[in-house]
């Protein structure tokens, strides 16, 4: 399946009632192979938040690249570095002891962060989830911008 296949509305607004998680980021993910978010903050609440999307996203080899404000939690910041600590990936897999990509379709049930906090580590360590932190000579910085690819270099 490509992004071909997906037919977006050419505008998505709240106010219209537009369910912009269902009908727009869940089908680009489930159809790409990469996806490319600058945003001002970070939160891995947004990796589950998508989850049945970004469950099928990771299962097909996806590529994460992630750029956002500086200014982040130390939970966050742990987990990023958690992730790539040499033998991080057979660590974490040892440590966790079950399949994540099988459990981020639930994720939402799994209210406590350290499941969140726990798949940004896996992520990383896993070479899917490649972060950028941008600094701003002045101001903050605090971009919104988001491209997805799918397999044959269609984007959105």
């Amino acid at each position: 399946m490509t992004l071909l296949s997906f037919n977006p509305k050419s505008t998505y607004r709240d106010v219209a009632g537009d369910d912009l998680l269902n009908s727009f980021y869940i089908p680009c993910l489930e159809r790409s192979v990469h996806y490319t978010r600058a945003v001002g903050f970070f939160s891995p609440n947004s990796l589950t938040i998508a989850g049945r999307g970004l469950s099928v996203f990771l299962k097909n080899k996806g590529n994460m690249k992630l750029i956002f404000n500086a200014q982040i939690e130390p939970e966050i910041f742990d987990a990023i570095k958690k992730g790539q600590d040499d033998g991080a990936l057979e660590k974490l897999e040892e440590e966790l002891g079950f399949d994540f990509l099988d459990k981020i379709e639930e994720a939402e049930k799994y209210k406590v962060s350290k499941f969140r906090l726990d798949l940004l580590s896996l992520l990383v360590a896993n070479g899917q989830l490649d972060i950028k932190v941008a600094i701003t000579k002045t101001g903050m910085y605090h971009d919104k911008v988001g491209l997805f690819a799918d397999i044959e270099g269609n984007e959105i």
